[in-house]
């Protein structure tokens, strides 16, 4: 099998140490590691948030009613979202609503969460700085929905039922991408029990 040769960096020195052979195959593989395993030299700025509870909304639970929103701020990096988990609890049974995901500017109100150095999935990575709000938050959203997530209605007994839907990208091509002052917003578009609870699980980087 053909070889090649390859120059060793002493990382902290600046210098080469040595030359090394591999062969054309084991070559390709640590190229590729390297290229996949970006913790070598960027690590990714990758976070994990489980936001539980989210419920109870305030007088009737009108159509419209906004649950939740996320919000990366203009000087920021960029938000690339790889991972999204609803989970809905109904209070009474048969009670089961869609929750759609709007882009959005300008997401404010609600209660401003506040975590600092504890979504990390690397340790590398920098504090998060993409804001996340609950409650009844507001914002300029899109006409169309960006996702929406189904729920199958009539589960069994009364204030018993959790039913779980999730969107997951398949590489990154598929991230939802947050630039400038964009967000996302949670909304359910039909009227829903006010003894509802969610659960959103997120998985973000931060560019």
């Amino acid at each position: 099998m053909p070889t090649a040769a390859i120059g060793v960096t002493d990382q902290a020195a600046g210098s080469e140490v040595a030359a090394q052979s591999f062969t054309e195959d084991a070559l390709t593989k640590y190229i590729q590691r390297v290229a996949e395993d970006r913790r070598l030299a960027n690590p990714d700025k990758k976070h994990m948030l489980s936001i539980g509870g989210i419920g109870g909304l305030p007088g009737v639970a009108v159509a419209g009613t906004n649950i939740a929103g996320l919000r990366k701020l203009a000087a920021n990096p960029d938000v690339y979202i790889t991972r999204m988990e609803m989970v809905q609890y109904n209070g009474a049974a048969g009670l089961a609503v869609p929750v759609q995901i709007r882009r959005a500017t300008t997401v404010a109100g609600g209660t401003l969460l506040t975590f600092v150095g504890n979504t990390e999935l690397d340790t590398a990575a920098s504090v998060a700085t993409l804001e996340v709000r609950t409650g009844a938050v507001t914002g300029t959203e899109a006409a169309n929905p960006l996702y929406t997530f189904q729920f199958i209605s009539g589960v069994p007994g009364i204030g018993s039922g959790h039913i779980s839907n999730q969107w997951i990208a398949q590489d990154r091509s598929e991230w939802i991408r947050l630039t400038g002052d964009e967000g996302i917003i949670f909304d359910m578009p039909v009227v829903a029990d006010v003894d509802n609870r969610y659960w959103i699980n997120l998985i973000w980087v931060e560019v």
